[in-house]
């Protein structure tokens, strides 16, 4: 930060500029020995009779704005100077717009100099407060709060400020006060940085609004379109409220910007991938109720229960099977998307794997249909099926080996992978790449 004259040293120079440039005033000149002599009460008394003989007595107005300014300087506690700051302001502003109006530019500058002066040494005391190693205490937190307050009095358009008072008040466990001043943050900024909106979303994210999240990020991917980030983040809040076909829009007017750009791609094919997965999780435990009925079916002697029970399995039955539609119509899409990724950008190891994941998943989902099985035959024909889609996988796998040789967790995933298939040498060497 540039560094900036003293406050006794603006001080002097404004009281030098004024006296200079008007005439004596008996108020004013009381005002100035009762400022000297630290009777602040007094002085401001003394000018606000001056003020109120002569509303444009820009002396006056000047000088009870350092007035003020030494008085609050005077006040430990820094909450309790946020109302004489206020006043403080108001005098100045006053003071520089009798100076701009008169021309006087030399003087309005310099009441600008102390301003910033005053919000620095305000903001970095609160900042100081809390850039420590460990926790600050909540002494300290409530003394930071009260500094940066002062701060975005003396300078209202200081976003950094703003912010910082936001972290503070979330350190602070005070959600809603956070989220009002990054809110404020935000609106200061004519294009608003990604990160300070992705900051707001967590803190509503964190206070339990996921509609404010859903709004505040549909608001930031209107001033960020190419976004990924914010794009990501906003699939990611649908998601968490269920709304698949929303999520899965969102990142797609990514694509629909730029048909061949490869990571726009590789989003929207890893996003469908991780909607897949949401659905699979209710598929599988379907599958343990269906397995719970077939028995409680086998065992009950009563008909009308049998009946109602054979009810809920072909219920089960039946949205299992859509479940299974609409993941085999997900799972072709993301792969569509991730070969097209490799297509456009053949060495990228993390299209390879994902590709790779998918169709372990779905290789992991078969197995899990074929141990909840009573019927052997199909047990042996989904055990074949699971196996040759995990066999698919493999070069998938092994191309992000080749691409990223020193990744070991892509080492660990194709040693479960050959184990699985019984392929021992192979896995001998992909658990020694991986260092178990």
């Amino acid at each position: 930060m540039k560094t900036l004259l003293s406050k006794s040293g603006i001080l002097l120079a404004i009281v030098l500029f004024v006296s200079a440039c008007v005439g004596s005033d008996p108020d004013v000149e009381q005002a100035k020995l009762e400022l000297k002599n630290g009777e602040y009460a007094k002085a401001i008394e003394s000018l606000d009779k001056a003020i109120e003989t002569n509303k444009a007595n820009v002396q006056a107005h000047s000088l009870k704005g350092n007035v003020l300014s030494e008085q609050a300087k005077s006040i430990a506690n820094p909450e309790e100077r946020m109302q004489i700051y206020e006043q403080m302001v108001a005098s100045f502003e006053t003071a520089k717009s009798i100076y701009d109006t008169t021309n006087q530019k030399p003087q309005s500058e310099l009441i600008n100099l102390q301003l910033s002066n005053m919000w620095a040494n305000e903001h970095n005391s609160g900042v100081k407060l809390v850039a420590i190693e460990g926790t600050p205490t909540p002494d300290a937190l409530k003394k930071a709060e009260g500094h940066l307050h002062n701060a975005t009095v003396i300078q209202p358009d200081s976003i950094i400020s703003y912010e910082i008072l936001a972290e503070v008040y979330y350190m602070d466990n005070n959600l809603p006060k956070a989220i009002e001043y990054m809110n404020k943050s935000i609106d200061k900024q004519e294009k608003p940085e990604v990160n300070r909106f992705l900051r707001l979303a967590a803190f509503y994210d964190a206070s339990g609004n996921p509609e404010g999240v859903i709004e505040l990020l549909n608001r930031a991917k209107g001033v960020h379109p190419e976004s990924i980030e914010i794009t990501q983040s906003l699939a990611n809040a649908y998601l968490q409220k269920g709304d698949t076909d929303n999520a899965l829009a969102t990142v797609k007017t990514l694509i629909d910007a730029e048909p061949e750009n490869a990571q726009y791609r590789l989003v929207y094919g890893t996003q469908i991938y991780t909607t897949t997965e949401t659905i699979t999780t209710e598929l599988e435990s379907n599958f343990e109720l269906i397995s719970v009925l077939k028995k409680d079916i086998k065992a009950t002697k009563d008909k009308k229960k049998a009946a109602a029970l054979k009810a809920e399995l072909d219920s089960l039955n039946t949205v299992d099977s859509n479940l299974k539609t609409k993941i085999d119509e997900l799972t072709d899409e993301a792969l569509l998307h991730l070969n097209k990724v490799i297509e456009l950008r053949a060495d990228d190891a993390t299209a390879n794997y994902t590709i790779g994941v998918i169709l372990q998943n779905k290789a992991a989902g078969i197995f899990k249909e074929r141990d909840n099985t009573d019927d052997n035959k199909k047990a042996s024909e989904l055990d074949t099926k699971a196996k040759e889609t995990l066999k698919m996988a493999l070069p998938y796998y092994e191309k992000a080996t080749e691409i990223k040789p020193d990744e070991k967790d892509y080492w660990m995933t194709l040693f479960r992978v050959y184990t699985t298939l019984g392929m021992t040498d192979k896995a001998q060497v992909a658990m020694e790449k991986a260092g178990i």
